[in-house]
């Protein structure tokens, strides 16, 4: 009885301080394909090494940096090889229950796209402190197909977050930077941070994003 009661205890004490933190929402990827028969031939390429290094991206080391200051959620968004945006919505959803206000939202890729997309059609019930949106893509390419995910591009303007970040790389080889340039037209007050050679941002560490995430932390 004494164990149980200083677990939960403990749970207590960390759910206690769990409130206190600032939130950070981030999903990092998927692939949209026009049919079931893409998604197949998509599969066929993908390779299988069961003794290939695991490599670790920014997104999973971002908290590892933060952690001390900030509630981080990482959701698994459904069939993230055969992305569907309804789907992807669902998910969402289920996730907005337990935000706080000033929650940073951080999208990268397809994850971007559908964010621009639902805040342009949707309005969360929390503030939003930052949306730091990381090589999105605004038009087909032939290695990103935006498919559902497709924004309304007359909306754009209408997404509802007063501070915005646009990160691209120039050398990006899946979201071209032309992209970044129709993105940033349709925006007015943004910030944005051009790099010449990150190219689609799979790196281990990306050490200018914590320092901005640092430098708005409530």
């Amino acid at each position: 009885m004494e164990g149980d009661a200083r677990r939960a205890e403990g749970v207590f004490k960390t759910k206690q301080n769990t409130l206190m933190k600032q939130q950070i929402v981030i999903i990092h990827w998927g692939v949209a394909k026009e049919n079931y028969s893409d998604y197949l031939d998509y599969v066929r390429t993908i390779e299988y090494d069961p003794y290939a290094e695991k490599l670790q991206r920014w997104k999973q080391t971002l908290p590892i940096e933060l952690w001390e200051n900030f509630e981080y959620f990482y959701p698994v968004m459904p069939n993230k090889h055969y992305a569907d945006y309804d789907a992807w919505k669902e998910m969402f959803e289920k996730v907005i229950p337990y935000l706080r206000d000033d929650v940073i939202l951080i999208g990268h890729s397809l994850w971007s796209s559908f964010l621009f997309k639902y805040l342009s059609e949707n309005t969360l019930p929390v503030s939003v402190a930052t949306f730091f949106s990381v090589a999105w893509a605004m038009t087909d390419s032939d290695m990103e197909l935006l498919g559902s995910f497709t924004p309304d591009a007359k909306k754009i303007d209408q997404t509802w977050i007063e501070l915005i970040y646009l990160i691209h790389s120039r050398d990006d080889d899946v979201v071209p930077f032309r992209d970044f340039e129709i993105l940033d037209a349709h925006l007015t007050g943004n910030i944005n941070m051009i790099f010449e050679d990150r190219g689609h941002f799979m790196w281990e560490e990306f050490s200018e994003i914590i320092e901005e995430i640092r430098k708005i932390q409530k």
